[in-house]
């Protein structure tokens, strides 16, 4: 499994719902994860994620839907279903994806999304599970100090991305907090109202 997927699983887990995950489906087939929360009502989802930098080709586009709508995926997360709830019952289909890819019939959660909800849980215990380790060390050595998120965001982007980030940064809704005023100094001087 990769990171993105314990991502998603962790958040998952946090709502309260118990995974299965990566259960073959034949066919060179796998269910990425099968979600049950059983408080009153059961309520199930067949989740797939999806993590790319770049835009999705037709290809991956068309393997995305086949994880949703292949026959064999479709039996391997009934039977799931009714391994753990004991009968048939319905099911969502969710997608949590960095694309704004749609399948009719799958409700497409921003991958960015959880990430936010995540990191805004992670609190400053220890804890020995790698990926809120990571998320801890992303959150309270990046996103807690300007002058390092400033580094980072001059170095991954273009004058245009820091510009923007400098806008959204300084917008009325954030005028008030103390490092306004110090990102743009950190960015070299770039003048939040340029448009380039």
């Amino acid at each position: 499994m990769g990171p993105e997927k314990d991502i998603v699983n962790l958040w998952l887990n946090r709502a309260g719902f118990f995974t299965v995950r990566n259960i073959n489906a034949g066919k060179n087939r796998v269910v990425g994860i099968v979600a049950l929360k059983q408080d009153g009502t059961p309520k199930v989802a067949h989740v797939e994620v999806s993590y790319t930098a770049s835009k999705p080709s037709k290809v991956y586009r068309e393997e995305l839907v086949k994880r949703f709508e292949s026959a064999q995926v479709i039996k391997t997360v009934k039977d799931c279903i009714r391994r753990h709830v004991g009968k048939d019952i319905e099911y969502e289909r969710i997608l949590i994806s960095t694309t704004d890819f749609e399948i009719e019939g799958v409700k497409r959660i921003s991958f960015s999304r959880v990430l936010e909800e995540l990191i805004s849980w992670i609190d400053r215990k220890d804890y020995d599970d790698a990926v809120i380790r990571s998320l801890q060390i992303f959150k309270y050595a990046v996103l807690k100090k300007p002058r390092v998120l400033a580094n980072i965001v001059k170095i991954t982007s273009g004058r245009r991305s820091q510009s923007r980030l400098i806008d959204s940064l300084c917008s009325d809704k954030v005028k008030k907090l103390p490092i306004q005023g110090s990102l743009e100094s950190f960015f070299g001087g770039i003048d939040s109202r340029r448009k380039d």
